[in-house]
């Protein structure tokens, strides 16, 4: 999923001239069949030339046009499993009641099982740092935003960094870096940020669903007994983080 995100954030960041913003409208537009497009189709279709198509290639990340078709295809490929909290044979107060039982059976699950441990060794972690560097793709990057939002009002410095790492930022001797990644896809498909972050040599943090997914720094499982309800879950976790944060505030 990692490349609509790169897609949205130059929709969201350029003007409509920019040719930037044309390439990144048009393959989002035609993602579905980009993978059968050539790069000159590509360069037709945005109005660009080739060579344009082939330097904005690069600045995503990507080491040639085929590489970013497969990514496309990933993409695409993910849309089918994305998980759906309604059954389709169930009405609406149906599925909100049953809803509901799934919640309340996660999140005690989660209660009883999570490590505190790690829960308070991070927000120490985050409480003392000059500076916390914040990173989530997809469905994670919103939540990245309200955790921002919180952050700042108990005046606590945040940055919600680019999705490839690729601004320079001022990062200091005690800076943390918190990855939030609901079902561990950021680490498997994103190889190269992550290893940017990394060689950072400052305390990194990972939040996720994913008790396989292998990581260097401190990683926080959220256990869960319902995968479809994941992105819930880590949004319970990172609320009751910020709930620990404005307590110890007090």
């Amino acid at each position: 999923m990692m490349i609509i995100n790169k897609l949205n954030d130059i929709i969201n960041n350029s003007q409509t001239s920019d040719p930037r913003y044309m390439i990144s409208s048009f393959i989002k537009q035609n993602i579905l069949i980009i993978n059968s497009l050539t790069i000159k189709e590509v360069a037709d279709g945005s109005h660009v030339s080739k060579a344009m198509v082939s330097k904005f290639v690069k600045e995503l990340g990507y080491d040639n046009f085929a590489e970013l078709k497969e990514s496309c295809s990933m993409y695409v490929g993910s849309l089918g499993l994305k998980d759906r909290y309604f059954q389709l044979d169930s009405d609406f107060r149906s599925n909100s009641s049953d809803l509901v039982v799934r919640m309340n059976n996660l999140l005690t699950n989660t209660v009883h099982q999570i490590n505190y441990n790690d829960l308070d060794m991070l927000v120490e972690d985050i409480r003392n740092c000059s500076c916390l560097f914040l990173l989530g793709h997809g469905e994670a990057k919103g939540l990245c935003s309200m955790i921002q939002i919180e952050l700042d009002a108990l005046q606590i410095p945040i940055i919600v960094v680019d999705v490839d790492f690729r601004k320079e930022y001022r990062i200091g001797d005690h800076a943390v870096f918190l990855i939030i990644s609901v079902n561990g896809n950021t680490l498997m498909y994103n190889h190269r940020t992550i290893t940017k972050i990394l060689k950072q040599k400052q305390k990194t943090w990972l939040i996720t669903c994913n008790q396989e997914i292998a990581f260097a720094g401190k990683k926080i499982y959220v256990p869960s007994v319902d995968s479809t309800l994941n992105k819930i879950n880590i949004r319970f976790v990172t609320d009751l983080i910020i709930a620990r944060l404005q307590q110890n505030q007090e």
